[in-house]
């Protein structure tokens, strides 16, 4: 586990003989004046195995197996195909999830300073791991403790691989609920009806995911000299027993060298993909979206009669547009920005602890700051603001 940096024991004498046998020798000067070698402890630049079943590797560190790691995986599991079917009961209901979306975004942001090389308080550190469920990482299941030659590749590639997952997940319930359908209603049934709220339902869970599967893909490109002992090369903050059987991946060549272009399809496909989908969404539909959110302001539209222009386009898109002001129908891209901002700051300047923490609070006091300047948020009390403004508009032609 987290004691065995020293083979076999610290303070055992140093053998010239077996070198392999002592971390680092320190000659100690006795009373004498006679010089002898004591073993020391030295803590590994490399190797960051943490012990099979009782420690699993977590924001670089060993932390202890739960009592029931299958228990954990199992409720993670669960708790994204939950995530999956309240976002549709919730959407279905026209439940409003701004306060719930602004909640999630700032648990996001503060489980990443879980990864921050600071010496927290323990209460804290079981906070930030508490808080990382928000961001659906799967490193909190620990699954190396049910697994435990578990290849960072196979854990890397299932968490990419989870937007994948949601979305298979929802195709499958549609052709099953389209199959409902046509038993129960057969001619009159209307197979397409519930595909707007599931495509709602993936841009919210998708929305959820960006911190960590940008994460997740940034890491791979995230190499850095040792921090004490530069020994010419560059490594990976993750571990691999097929990195000399248990070390730091040396960047440019074996799980490192495979997974760069995997890592820059997942890049473009979610990182850039995404805010660039929601955008060309958001423009293409500018017009409708502002008529919907004028109609969400004074409490209607929520059926096709009191909302014949935009129903469609609020069943389908309100994920990602209903919680701001219809002249800020476009602050997600800023949301998502700042997702990707703090991500790239906690991954590419983790050698650098104040310069990591300087980064990621520049990024936040941007975003407070454009906050304050156009409270974009179209909460209850900004309701009756936003249609005496329209109706301002109206009367000035």
């Amino acid at each position: 586990g987290v004691d065995s940096d020293c083979n076999p024991n610290p303070g055992i004498a140093c053998d010239p003989d077996k070198p392999e046998e002592c971390s680092s020798c320190q000659v100690i000067v006795d009373e004498d004046g006679a010089a002898r070698g004591e073993c020391t402890c030295q803590m590994p630049q490399r190797c960051a195995l943490c012990s099979a079943f009782t420690h699993f590797r977590l924001n670089n560190r060993c932390k202890e197996c739960p009592d029931n790691p299958l228990l954990v995986i199992i409720g993670f599991v669960v708790l994204i195909i939950g995530a999956v079917i309240g976002g549709y009961i919730l959407n279905k209901r026209n439940f409003n999830l701004a306060i719930m979306a602004i909640v999630i975004d700032f648990f996001q942001v503060l489980a990443v300073f879980s990864s921050v090389n600071i010496v927290w308080p323990e209460s804290l550190i079981r906070l930030f791991q508490l808080l990382a469920l928000f961001n659906l990482n799967i490193d909190i299941a620990a699954p190396e403790c049910l697994v435990p030659n578990l290849e960072y590749e196979t854990k890397w590639f299932l968490m990419e691989a989870m937007p994948l997952a949601v979305l298979a997940m929802l195709l499958l319930s549609h052709l099953l609920y389209s199959l409902y359908k046509v038993v129960v209603y057969r001619r009159r049934a209307k197979l397409f009806s519930h595909v707007s709220r599931l495509i709602s339902v993936f841009l919210i869970i998708m929305y959820v995911m960006y911190l960590n599967v940008t994460r997740k893909s940034l890491d791979i490109f995230n190499c850095n000299p040792l921090p004490e002992q530069d020994d010419g090369y560059t490594y990976t903050s993750f571990t691999s027993l097929s990195c000399d059987g248990g070390s730091l991946c040396r960047c440019g060549e074996g799980i490192q060298d495979r997974l760069v272009p995997l890592a820059a399809v997942f890049l473009v496909l979610y990182s850039a993909g995404f805010p660039a989908a929601v955008f060309a969404t958001l423009k293409r539909n500018h017009e409708l979206i502002r008529e919907d959110q004028y109609l969400r302001a004074s409490g209607v539209g929520d059926i096709r009669a009191s909302n014949p222009r935009a129903y469609d386009i609020r069943k389908r898109y309100s994920g990602v547009y209903m919680h701001f002001k219809p002249e800020c129908t476009y602050w997600i891209m800023n949301i998502l920005a700042r997702k990707f901002a703090v991500a790239a700051g906690a991954l590419m300047f983790r050698s650098n602890t104040t310069f990591q923490l300087s980064v990621i609070l520049l990024v936040l006091f941007v975003s407070f700051c454009l906050h304050l300047q156009y409270r974009p948020y179209l909460s209850t009390g900004e309701r009756s603001i936003v249609l005496r403004q329209l109706d301002e508009k109206a009367e000035r032609g």
